[in-house]
């Protein structure tokens, strides 16, 4: 069987970041540090992002997300939890990926962080979450995003950087 995929190539990327970056621009200060969350997906998004709005690049901090039915995932509650306790309270902290797909990773991420902000701290954490593109179907939708996506009618999430033989999103 021939997998169908919602292919992403080189010319759309740039021109939904350039999106991406134009909808983030309301939440943007000299404060805001972009957390670069699945770095080996979302650098080059990040990146863009840092260097969009000042003559020096915003602060980026990177953040590891776990690939399904990985022993990472198992530990990525608590994965969460540790970083969440290292953020600085007194910045907007705006959480960048190249595409919500499941979405299981980003509620569980949330969920730690609205935990958080109503449990354990006085001063309230400020965050969005941000990504290209958000699977139709997925359990967490970002805030801001560029497109949603149907996988039945237009296929898996693939990048013109991806190896498309990768089974780790089977």
């Amino acid at each position: 069987m021939k997998i169908k995929y919602f292919k992403i190539n080189l010319t759309k990327e740039q021109k939904d970041i350039k999106i991406l970056i134009e909808l983030l621009k309301p939440y943007i200060t000299e404060n805001t540090i972009i957390v670069n969350c699945s770095p080996d997906y979302s650098s080059i998004i990040s990146q863009k992002v840092i260097h969009a709005y000042y003559d020096n690049p915003l602060e980026m901090i990177n953040f590891n997300m776990p690939f399904p039915n990985t022993g990472f995932e198992k530990e990525y509650p608590e994965y969460c939890k540790d970083f969440v306790k290292t953020l600085d309270f007194n910045k907007m902290h705006i959480f960048i990926d190249s595409g919500v797909l499941r979405g299981k990773n980003f509620k569980t991420l949330k969920d730690t962080l609205n935990l958080y902000n109503s449990t354990f701290w006085t001063i309230k954490l400020s965050f969005i979450f941000a990504s290209l593109y958000v699977q139709d179907n997925s359990i967490f939708t970002p805030d801001v995003y560029v497109e949603k996506f149907n996988k039945t009618n237009q296929g898996m999430l693939l990048f013109y950087w991806e190896n498309k033989n990768c089974t780790l999103f089977d």
